[in-house]
């Protein structure tokens, strides 16, 4: 074969593989910050947790879900008022709007967390995935004393 043949046979060769490489997708601008977890008293099985969450995209953007290798599962939670009671009440998703925060916080929406992998210690960091329809974002949260 002629080394013209070749220069031709890499030339062909080379926009298949630009092709068959496709480029990542952006990742969207979710910020997590202030993300801590109620250290559960001892023998408690369940813990609350918060975070506030920025979205600095220019679309919605839907939270269903937060994960953590130091729990079994967990939830997102709002505290519903009923005349003098509070109640819990599960939620399914959390709708972001553009530019918008949403805040999991002490009396309000939260995180629950349950079957704690060992006891919780003040100051430990426990790893955080939020689960977003269509991405995910890993945070941390720092354990914080009674």
């Amino acid at each position: 074969m002629t080394t013209r043949a070749l220069v031709c046979l890499a030339l062909l060769a080379t926009p298949a593989v630009a092709i068959a490489a496709p480029k990542p997708a952006p990742a969207p601008k979710v910020f997590i910050s202030q993300a801590w977890i109620r250290q559960p008293p001892p023998g408690m099985d369940m813990v609350a947790g918060y975070a506030t969450l920025v979205n600095k995209t220019k679309a919605p953007v839907v939270l269903t879900g937060v994960v953590s290798p130091l729990f079994k599962n967990a939830m997102m939670h709002e505290s519903v008022r009923h005349g003098a009671e509070i109640s819990m009440q599960m939620l399914d998703k959390v709708t972001i709007a553009p530019g918008k925060t949403y805040e999991f916080k002490p009396g309000g929406s939260h995180l629950m967390f349950m079957g704690p992998k060992h006891a919780l210690k003040p100051g430990e960091q426990v790893p955080l995935v939020f689960q977003f329809k269509g991405f995910d974002a890993a945070a941390t949260a720092v354990v914080k004393g009674p």
